[in-house]
């Protein structure tokens, strides 16, 4: 009689120590689960970040460079070179030039 108590004891000892340890796993389960939404939101905040700024980059760019803007830019640029070589529209650069400046 006194063995089958211990037995029936160590069997309940048994079942209370898997008991917590399954209970310590589903805590380690969920403390996982709950780092990866977190570090998930924080991927996908910076990604719409990142998103964002390029948007408005390439808004604030289409503002930016205009044909006529270019054109300047292009006017400004040439005008520090002291020597040209191309005749008219046949050449490379005549051409490129027209079509940039429009004329």
């Amino acid at each position: 009689i006194k063995a089958v108590a211990d037995a029936e004891r160590q069997k309940a000892v048994l079942e209370i120590t898997i008991q917590e340890r399954i209970i310590e796993k589903e805590g380690a389960k969920d403390v996982s689960l709950i780092n990866n939404e977190i570090k998930k939101a924080a991927e996908n905040n910076e990604a719409d970040i990142a998103k964002y700024k390029l948007k408005k980059e390439a808004e604030a760019n289409d503002a930016l460079y205009t044909d006529k803007y270019i054109q300047l830019n292009l006017a400004k640029s040439l005008s520090n070179n002291t020597k040209f070589y191309f005749s008219g529209q046949q050449s490379e650069l005549g051409s490129l030039f027209n079509k940039i400046l429009g004329n």
